[in-house]
C-alpha cells in the first residue's frame, strides 16, 4: 500500500498529464434525453435537438464546459459562473465560482476552485447533500451524485436503492455516472464500475483506458490506444460505435445517443434521432490543441502550463506534448520512481518569467 501523500501526488498527476496532454475534454460535450450541447473552439456553446423545456436554449456568451442530463443543461461561462437551463431549473444557479458544473435528475452540483462541493436543486435523496472534504472531479447520475476525492478515492451521496451510491474502494483518476450505476478509471488505468447491471452497463470490457463516460444503462469509454469502446443498452444503436469512427479525443454519452470528437477535429454522433439530437450543425468543436507542459510542485500539487515555466521549486517535469498521451502508465511510473529520490535531491529551481 502506497503512503497517503504518495497516492495523492500520483492522482493529481495524472489529472495533470490528463488536463495538459489532452486537447478537448469529456466536458466539452454533454447530451441529455433528446438533446445535445458542445463548446465550439471559440468558447461560443451550441445546442441542437429538441427544446421543450428550454434546455437548449443557453445565454449567449463564451463558456469551458457543458453537462447535460435529461431536460436540463449547466454551462461554465469562462469567467467561472454557471448557467442552467431546462424543466427543473426555476431557480437560478448560485452566483459562486466554479472549475466544473454536473447535473442529475432535478439537480446540479458545483466544484469551487478550493475543491469543495455545492449542489443546489432537489435533495430528496440526499443527493444535493455532499461530504465534508475537497474533490478534483463531481459528477452527477440520476439521483445520485459521486466525486474523487484529491486522495484519489471515491464517494457518492444520493439514492442507493441499486448500490449506485457505493462505489469500490481504490484510487481513481476518472469518473462516470449512468442513472443507476458509476463506472471509474483506476490509476492502473483498468475500469471498475458498480450499481445496477441490468443491461450490462456495469461489466466494462478489459484493457486499459483513459477517459470514461456514462448514461441511463449505457457506458462508453476510450482506450489508452484512443479506440472507443461502448457497454451497456444498445435499443437505438447508441452503443454501436461506428466502423470507420477511428481514434477519438473524448466521449459524451446521453440518453439513447452518442458523439465522439475524433482525433482529426470532427464531432459525430449516433443513436436516437428523432429530434435531430444525434445530427451535429456546422461548426469546431473542442478546446483548442496547445502545446503544454505539465510538473509537479513540492506541495505535492501538479500544474501545466504553455510557453516559459513559472517561476517556484519544482519536483520534475512530466513533458510536453499536444495530443492525449498513450503512455499514461508509463509516466505514473516515472512519478513513483521520482517520488523516492525527491526528498534525497535539490529541487529543480524553474527560471522566472521573461520581462514582459
Amino acid at each position: 500500500m502506497l503512503p497517503s501523500d504518495m497516492r495523492a501526488l500520483l492522482v493529481a498527476a495524472a489529472a495533470a498529464l490528463l488536463l495538459c496532454t489532452t486537447p478537448a475534454s469529456a466536458s466539452t460535450i454533454a447530451g441529455g434525453l433528446a438533446h445535445t450541447c458542445a463548446v465550439k473552439t471559440d468558447g461560443a456553446l451550441a445546442c441542437w435537438g429538441d427544446d421543450g423545456f428550454g434546455e437548449s436554449t443557453l445565454p449567449p456568451g463564451t463558456y469551458t464546459q457543458v453537462a447535460a442530463n435529461d431536460v436540463e443543461t449547466c454551462a461554465l461561462r469562462t469567467a467561472g459562473t454557471v448557467e442552467c437551463a431546462g424543466a427543473n431549473f426555476a431557480d437560478p444557479p448560485p452566483p459562486d465560482e466554479f472549475t466544473q458544473v454536473t447535473v442529475g435528475y432535478n439537480h446540479a452540483c458545483g466544484l469551487k476552485p478550493d475543491g469543495v462541493p455545492l449542489c443546489w436543486g432537489s435533495d430528496l435523496a440526499g443527493q444535493s447533500t455532499p461530504p465534508m472534504g475537497t474533490f478534483v472531479e463531481l459528477v452527477a447520475g440520476g439521483f445520485v451524485t459521486c466525486g474523487i476525492h484529491d486522495d484519489g478515492e471515491l464517494a457518492c451521496w444520493g439514492e442507493d436503492l441499486a448500490g449506485q451510491a457505493t462505489p469500490p474502494s481504490g484510487t481513481f483518476v476518472a469518473l462516470a455516472m449512468g442513472d443507476v450505476h458509476g463506472c471509474a478509471i483506476r490509476t492502473d488505468g483498468t475500469v471498475a464500475c458498480w450499481g445496477d447491471d441490468g443491461a450490462g452497463q456495469a461489466t466494462p470490457p478489459s484493457g486499459t483506458y483513459r477517459a470514461i463516460a456514462a448514461s441511463g444503462p449505457h457506458t462508453c469509454a476510450i482506450r489508452t490506444d484512443g479506440a472507443l469502446v461502448c457497454w451497456g443498452m444498445d435499443a437505438y444503436g447508441e452503443g454501436t460505435v461506428p466502423a470507420d469512427l477511428g481514434a477519438v479525443r473524448t466521449v459524451a454519452v446521453a440518453g439513447y445517443h452518442t458523439c465522439a470528437l475524433k482525433i482529426t477535429g470532427a464531432l459525430v454522433c449516433w443513436g436516437w434521432n428523432d429530434n435531430g439530437q444525434a445530427t451535429v450543425p456546422a461548426g469546431s468543436f473542442g478546446r483548442r490543441a496547445v502545446d503544454g507542459t505539465c510538473a509537479l510542485r513540492l506541495d505535492g500539487s501538479a500544474g501545466c502550463w504553455s510557453g516559459s515555466a513559472p517561476a517556484g521549486a519544482l519536483l520534475q517535469v512530466a513533458g510536453a506534448w499536444t495530443l492525449f498521451p498513450f503512455a499514461i502508465l508509463l509516466a505514473l511510473a516515472q512519478l513513483v520512481l521520482w517520488w523516492r529520490v525527491a526528498r534525497r535531491i535539490a529541487p529543480i529551481e524553474a527560471p522566472a518569467p521573461a520581462p514582459a
